[in-house]
């Protein structure tokens, strides 16, 4: 029985099929979809040479509305997503032959799509607003901005806020922290279980001191993004 013509796919579909598609890595290992489920993250941390090192393991980074977050990687050395995507294709998925152009194009015009959800104590109807707005003015007071400013939470640059790789790398670009409620574990090694670790724990950024209070407020501040 006929079910008519196909319809032509557009270049965000035939993106999104490769995305899914083990053909593009060496022997079939690994898709895109591997290490970025459904185009999120998988919560483990890879060795993949993005940041030109070896030995130096970080966590998979999403890439839900990572159009707006540029530059990628966590030393922020990509500036287009076509770059990052074919950096991935050879040094981690290690694809023995260059991918067409206009197939790079097809995923970047996939991961274009890819939107961040509703932050979580949105969904689950817990949002505290009067800890949000506490949480806000206390993040601007801490001077938590000037790495990670709004409306993207993220800046181009790259700092040293007192973390280290285990090769002694210092300089990283700061994740973007819209949907960082939907993101566990946190830091580039997962030293940090969740968002209240990152203050309680880990004193973030170069061993600042909170009160219980405070952690509460910014942990409602930033499950609000």
């Amino acid at each position: 029985m006929s079910l008519g013509p196909s319809p032509e796919l557009t270049i965000a579909q035939r993106g999104e099929l490769l995305f899914y598609d083990a053909r593009l890595s060496h022997d079939g290992w690994m898709s895109c979809h591997s290490c970025h489920t459904d185009g999120h993250a998988n919560g483990q941390m890879n060795d993949n040479f993005s940041d030109r090192s070896f030995g130096a393991a970080k966590r998979v980074l999403s890439l839900l509305g990572v159009k707006d977050t540029l530059p990628l990687a966590w030393n922020g050395q990509f500036e287009s997503l076509q770059r990052q995507i074919r950096n991935s294709l050879e040094s981690t998925m290690q694809r023995d032959d260059p991918l067409a152009r206009e197939d790079i194009d097809a995923l970047a015009a996939f991961v274009e799509t890819l939107q961040l959800p509703p932050p979580l104590d949105e969904l689950r109807g817990t949002r505290d607003k009067a800890a949000v707005e506490r949480g806000r003015i206390l993040f601007e007071r801490r001077d938590c901005a000037s790495c990670h400013p709004a409306p993207t939470y993220t800046t181009p640059d790259t700092y040293d806020v007192g973390l280290r790789d285990s090769q002694g790398v210092k300089q990283f670009n700061p994740p973007s922290l819209r949907g960082v409620s939907h993101r566990t574990p946190l830091f580039h090694d997962s030293r940090a279980a969740g968002i209240e670790d990152v203050f309680r724990v880990h004193g973030h950024p170069n061993d600042s001191r909170f009160s219980p209070s405070e952690i509460a407020d910014l942990a409602a501040f930033l499950r609000s993004l």
